[in-house]
């Protein structure tokens, strides 16, 4: 091999180191400096991606990160509703320790038997309703904030 280079003029000699000189430079880009650049655009869009999921977990209510005292309210709404057969389809709780909870469609004796259950027994006011016409007959849907009456 040595033979043969010594055999090339000294042009062919330099055109040669050249190309080899390219050949390094192109190897290393695409080799080293490319993937580096690559994993810090997936990094940042990685990053960015996560920082979004973490606002929206925040937005989303964890049931046990409550008081004990706001916990129990919502149980009690919520065992209320079911021993009364009202379906609901969420159950929320607002900083001030109200409850709110949306309904499903359900007869109208059932949802206002089971308000009167509830301020007759736990001492539990609706604060706010919002009550819409169901889609059978003589069914509603709708949403209540509920909170214990000072005694």
């Amino acid at each position: 091999m040595m033979e043969r280079l010594n055999q090339l003029s000294q042009r062919e000699r330099l055109l040669l180191l050249g190309l080899s000189g390219l050949l390094i430079v192109l190897a290393l880009i695409y080799l080293v400096i490319l993937p580096v650049l690559n994993f810090e655009d997936t990094a940042k869009s990685r990053y960015s991606d996560a920082v979004r999921l973490e606002a929206l977990a925040q937005d989303i209510e964890a049931p046990d990160a409550r008081p004990s005292e706001d916990r129990g309210l919502r149980s009690v709404v919520t065992s209320y509703a079911d021993r009364n057969a009202v379906p609901y389809t969420r159950v929320t709780q607002t900083p001030s320790g109200d409850v709110q909870i949306d309904l499903g469609d359900t007869s109208h004796r059932a949802v206002f038997s089971w308000l009167r259950a509830l301020e007759d027994s736990e001492g539990v006011v609706v604060t706010a309703a919002y009550l819409a016409p169901g889609e059978g007959s003589g069914t509603v849907s709708g949403r209540f904030t509920l909170q214990r009456a000072a005694r």
